[in-house]
């Protein structure tokens, strides 16, 4: 989605939720009070949130949860550090993946109006991601006999950390379920990539290690593995939030609510490329030694779809 769009969505999403929730004042009967009415209200009357003297109750609770995310858009291309070489970072790649992460947060739900409320909610969860990608560099290493191109297995387990918080509308559709939709607003506090590579052909392809940081020998692996946070991400997000929540009474004062929301990316997540030694793991354009044609070439349009599975409790404010 282009940049432009991305603006314009987040724009009318925040002027349509501030619209809505305008007061209006208007004269009571009396002439020294003011009645104050809501654009959203309806004049109906739902059971929840609870009302009692004219009063409405708010809401404070804490919820913990799962995250689905389903990465897209790829391909990406990264390098990390080599675990045998360190004058060589190791390259690898990710297309499609998805992963479960978890979300720990607290809510707040502020009545506006009897079937309309403001949802208030700050989080810390993560957003994970297995790629298993197979491919062709298309070149042929001096060091075999075999002829055969370089095919590679990349495996990454990439885990991203953010801490968040969502502005959410909630609209009662009935005593017990709710639809919310909103703005969520994220901030990468790290990442963290596992690339598990294996060298798939030719049979006689080796890494190299070095030795006392002078002499190349050939080690006789053919797997290697290591961890490294990956610079090149942009460190804020922008999700369009929308789900739906159900409110279950323990008691007069306490709620369990399960909610099921999905999170679309309004912005973008890649920032910008590295040149392999500058960092010690980068987002990178692959290209290749022998053509100097891109090997992956890199879509900034890469992002993830995250879906959310909470469970939370609500203790009522207010007698």
């Amino acid at each position: 989605m282009r940049q432009s769009t991305r603006n314009l969505l987040c724009f009318c999403m925040l002027f349509g939720m501030l619209a809505l929730a305008l007061p209006l004042h208007a004269a009571a009967h009396d002439p020294g009070k003011v009645k104050t009415s809501w654009l959203a209200s309806d004049g109906g009357d739902v059971l929840r949130p609870e009302r009692s003297s004219g009063a409405y109750h708010w809401y404070l609770g804490l919820d913990a949860g799962l995250t689905y995310s389903m990465f897209q858009n790829g391909p990406l291309a990264y390098y990390t550090s080599n675990p045998y070489n360190p004058k060589y970072p190791r390259p690898g790649h990710v297309n499609e993946g998805n992963g479960l992460g978890f979300y720990l947060g607290a809510t707040a739900d502020f009545p506006v109006s009897d079937w309309v409320g403001i949802m208030l909610k700050a989080n810390y969860h993560t957003r994970m991601g297995v790629f298993d990608e197979t491919l062709d560099v298309g070149e042929v290493d001096p060091q075999t006999t075999t002829g055969l191109t370089t095919v590679i297995r990349n495996q990454t387990d990439w885990t991203f950390t953010y801490l968040g918080f969502d502005l959410l509308l909630r609209f009662d559709i009935n005593e017990s379920a709710y639809f919310m939709i909103g703005p969520s607003f994220g901030s990468l506090s790290s990442n963290s990539a596992t690339l598990d590579q294996e060298l798939i052909q030719p049979s006689d392809l080796y890494y190299v290690e070095d030795i006392n940081g002078i002499d190349d020998i050939v080690n006789f692996y053919r797997t290697a593995s290591s961890t490294e946070e990956v610079a090149g991400f942009l460190g804020t997000r922008v999700d369009l939030k929308a789900g739906f929540g159900w409110r279950f009474e323990l008691n007069e004062g306490l709620q369990l609510v399960p909610e099921l929301t999905l999170a679309y990316p309004l912005s973008s997540f890649v920032d910008k490329d590295f040149t392999p030694g500058l960092e010690s793991a980068g987002v990178f354009h692959w290209l290749s030694g022998e053509t100097g044609l891109p090997i992956v070439e890199n879509n900034n349009d890469f992002n993830m779809i995250t879906v959310f599975f909470t469970l939370g409790l609500r203790w009522r404010m207010g007698s």
